[in-house]
């Protein structure tokens, strides 16, 4: 039964990329609600708790970490799919190992991961899948085609798979963050993420968001409140895209 300040007890949560940056907040977020969390990544997550080491970008890497944490925890009520790269290219001379690795993670990833935890939550009659897309899907920044091509595709796959989910009260949303201050971010701005102005993804908020405030709005998606938004899109971005 969940209790006012932990809603999430009983709930299991998966988290794709839960050892840093956003997926680390969102875990944490959802632990502290209550949910058993479990962490599908290529590293443990620091502090322990349970992880299924996994390269979403390959299918039977994904579906021995879903039996893994289904043996651990239980099968996932909720699933977030943070697990994602970026690559700075030019659409001319790509290379094109750089545009599957990039599609195979971000977009095939998510898929993967969706496909191994929604039939289990039609049949149980609840579930909540929230999608880490971009608010660089629709802002397209020079030299992002394929971080950009794969953050659109996971809007149309949220959408399609809360098309599928919702007579059974599963609800399937996507995030799109803003420049948020990750190691990921940090990676792509010569280490320092904070260097926001003077850039093309500065705001009008003139803010460096963190990976709390994503897992924030991933938080409300997992509630209960929540349980009539399905097919959406919420760009969390301090107004770099309106």
């Amino acid at each position: 039964m969940a209790h006012e300040s932990r809603p999430l007890t009983g709930r299991v949560a998966w988290v794709t990329g839960g050892s840093s940056g956003i997926g680390l907040a969102t875990a944490r977020l959802l632990s502290d609600r209550g949910a058993r969390v479990g962490v599908l990544d290529r590293a443990a997550p620091p502090g322990g708790g349970a992880w299924a080491e996994c390269d979403v970008a390959r299918s039977e890497s994904v579906a021995a970490a879903a039996a893994s944490l289904t043996a651990a925890i239980g099968p996932a009520d909720i699933l977030v799919t943070s697990a994602a790269v970026n690559a700075a290219h030019a659409v001319v001379g790509h290379p094109d190992d750089e545009w599957e690795r990039v599609l195979a993670i971000n977009l095939s990833g998510t898929f993967r991961a969706i496909r191994a935890c929604l039939p289990g939550m039609i049949e149980r009659g609840w579930g909540r899948i929230v999608t880490l897309s971009s608010s660089g899907a629709v802002r397209v920044l020079p030299e992002r085609a394929a971080y950009a091509a794969s953050k659109a595709g996971v809007i149309a796959l949220t959408k399609a798979v809360a098309q599928e989910g919702a007579a059974a009260g599963v609800t399937v949303n996507a995030v799109g963050p803003g420049l948020t201050d990750t190691p990921m971010a940090a990676a792509l701005y010569d280490g320092d993420a904070s260097a926001v102005h003077g850039r093309p993804v500065a705001n009008p908020m003139r803010a460096l968001l963190e990976p709390e405030e994503i897992a924030a709005t991933i938080g409300y998606l997992c509630s209960d409140d929540a349980r009539h938004l399905t097919g959406q899109f919420l760009m969390v971005n301090a107004g770099s895209v309106m």
